[in-house]
């Protein structure tokens, strides 16, 4: 586990005081301090622990024989706090996303949590290679939101 202080003057008397813990799988948390030198008083102002700790995400092409292939999406959550829900969103450019469906959160959990989504129409194109990215938008209760890693695969030149 790394522990990692930083103090930054922000005005003349007024101090930031920033917290970073860093363990496997990645939680981050941020405190922030008012300091006040005459009254030498110390506020906490804010903690924001991450709501879903993400331990895998991974994208499988699954061959469907003379049917078209199919995208079999896997992740494994180890807590949640006050989660949601999960938007499965899709990309061919990873500029331009949309959203192919969801699957509920555990909400509050604290123990290891599997989900898996299948993509039954991935995007083909005759004309160039069929690369289909993959996202999980992680929402919470109160809206907000953080995105998992990207996850590609390659349909190739199919009909």
């Amino acid at each position: 586990m790394t522990k990692r202080y930083i103090i930054k003057q922000f005005m003349r008397n007024v101090y930031i005081l920033l917290f970073m813990v860093l363990t496997a799988p990645l939680t981050i948390a941020q405190t922030t301090y008012n300091h006040d030198v005459s009254g030498n008083r110390m506020k906490r102002l804010k903690s924001v622990p991450l709501p879903v700790t993400l331990i895998s995400f991974t994208a499988t092409k699954v061959s469907g024989g003379a049917e078209r292939s199919t995208a079999l999406l896997i992740w494994q959550t180890s807590s949640e706090v006050n989660s949601d829900r999960f938007d499965i969103e899709r990309s061919q450019d990873g500029k331009k996303w949309s959203s192919i469906g969801n699957v509920a959160a555990g909400g509050d959990k604290s123990s290891n949590t599997n989900y898996s989504f299948i993509d039954k129409t991935p995007t083909y194109d005759r004309t160039r290679p069929g690369e289909n990215l993959y996202r999980l938008k992680m929402i919470d209760k109160d809206g907000t939101f953080a995105y998992s890693r990207i996850q590609s695969l390659d349909f190739g030149f199919q009909t």
